[in-house]
């Protein structure tokens, strides 16, 4: 639902701006919307649950203080640090409460009869008045700002600049080594933007930083960044990279909250109590957070946002089940490698068979690894259902009791982990280093489950996992 448009110089008194925007809620979530499905007639009650705001729109929706003043969290009621003349959410012995819809009410009513803030609350909001709205989880930490733009470039910067610490790698020297690690990416088209040179990360967008953060960051910093910083590091990459999952357990949260929190106390440790920003704060409200809101958006939502994405408009294809083969393809001889690979899978080897060299599967485009067209992408790189991930040597079509089938010749990688985190965790990165299987296989394309990044640095080769395949540039 849009809270509205605002134009002005100035931000808007949003006692006034949300008024009518909270009658209007009102009246939907107890007369609804009336509409007809397959002739019958259906009223359908309308309530918003989740509100995604950045830091500056959330407390004034909400009407407390914003995060560079006392008591600035809307999550929990952590009072604020001064630190060099600015307010810093340092860890400390004491373990501050979350803070709670009713008590927050209740701030509400004591900072209108004290005419001053109580706990951060300036006084009422008119959101406590839209239905089944909760006015602190209701909102949710806006992921974009508070962690992409946020304490992912907060990092990358202070290991950048801080020519003086310990973990400083922003010689020159170690500069091209970086650049030269980054210039070899070919991520897929799953990623839109190609990697820039990170001398130019203060122009990064939030989807580079996504980027970096979930791919490429661990395997290039590795052997250059110490050690103990790089395990600090992955302690944010995997907890957002499992929030982050299109299906994520209740188990999943805990360990990602237990690693965030990890990830925040090492901070202080690491980079000083200077450091310790709201941004950092927030990510010990990022799991529950995650845990209210999981069943928010539905699977009907997610297929549509997908659909949005499909490419329709295909001059020559051919379509099986939920792959459409992109080109007429070209007839070759079927090999020696390839008859055994049709007999490993108990097929009949065909005497000719039709490659191709592009696909569209579950809405998302696989080439083949002969595909030549695109230079700086690799789009060849698959995990099948069964968690094994390899490359598609190629696509290709055969005649079967079906019609014309589809399948994939897999080259297997073997996985090994790569990057452990500190002591205590048991969890399977999804960044791992591969090595090449030594034969092909016949896979079904209905085995192919999601498409994996592939990168390489110096001697060593790494595949990622995505964590899901709705989230696009």
């Amino acid at each position: 639902m849009l809270a509205g448009l605002w134009f002005g110089a100035q931000e808007p008194v949003m006692p006034i701006f949300l008024k009518l925007f909270v009658d209007q809620a009102k009246t939907l979530a107890s007369n609804g919307v009336s509409w007809r499905k397959c002739g019958a007639l259906v009223n359908s009650k309308i309530v918003g649950l989740c509100c995604c705001v950045d830091s500056k729109a959330r407390p004034a929706m909400q009407n407390t203080t914003q995060f560079n003043g006392y008591f600035g969290c809307g999550f929990c009621l952590h009072p604020g640090t001064l630190v060099e003349k600015q307010v810093k959410y340092t860890v400390t012995a004491t373990e501050y409460p979350e803070r709670e819809a009713n008590k927050m009410i209740s701030d509400m009513e004591q900072a209108v009869e004290q005419h001053r803030s109580v706990r951060g609350v300036k006084g009422p909001s008119p959101l406590i008045n839209m239905p089944y709205f909760d006015i602190v989880w209701g909102f949710v930490p806006d992921y974009m700002h508070a962690v992409l733009l946020g304490v992912i470039r907060q990092l990358t910067e202070l290991l950048l600049s801080g020519s003086d610490q310990p973990y400083y790698i922003g010689s020159p020297n170690t500069m091209r080594v970086l650049e030269n690690r980054i210039k070899e990416i070919k991520p897929p088209h799953l990623i839109t933007r190609l990697p820039r040179p990170i001398a130019e990360f203060k122009y990064w967008k939030a989807s580079e930083w996504r980027a970096w953060l979930l791919f490429y960051s661990l395997p290039v910093l590795n052997g250059v960044l110490q050690s103990r910083y790089v395990k600090h590091l992955s302690l944010l990459v995997f907890a957002v990279f499992l929030l982050l999952k299109e299906n994520v357990t209740f188990e999943e949260i805990n360990k990602a909250d237990e690693m965030l929190f990890e990830f925040v106390a090492r901070f202080q440790l690491l980079y000083g109590e200077a450091s310790m920003t709201f941004n950092v704060h927030l990510l010990t409200h990022l799991s529950k957070s995650v845990k209210l809101t999981r069943f928010a958006v539905s699977e009907q939502v997610k297929n549509f946002c997908l659909e949005l994405t499909n490419n329709s408009r295909v001059k020559s294809f051919i379509r099986y089940q939920d792959t459409t083969v992109l080109d007429n393809g070209r007839v070759t001889e079927t090999t020696e490698e390839e008859k055994s690979a049709f007999i490993s899978a108990e097929k009949v080897p065909p005497d000719e068979m039709v490659v191709h060299k592009r696909m569209v599967h579950k809405g998302l485009v696989y080439t083949s690894k002969s595909y030549s067209l695109s230079k700086r992408r690799r789009d060849c790189y698959g995990k099948l259902s069964d968690g094994v991930c390899g490359e598609i040597r190629s696509i290709i079509s055969f005649p079967s009791e079906c019609g014309t089938e589809i399948a994939v010749l897999f080259q297997k990688f073997h996985t090994q982990a790569s990057f452990p985190l500190p002591q205590g965790y048991r969890f399977e990165s999804h960044i791992r280093l591969i090595s090449r299987g030594p034969t092909v296989d016949l896979i079904p394309v209905d085995r192919l489950e999601q498409k994996c990044l592939v990168l390489k640095t110096g001697d060593e080769t790494y595949i990622c996992d995505f964590p899901n395949q709705h989230e696009r540039d």
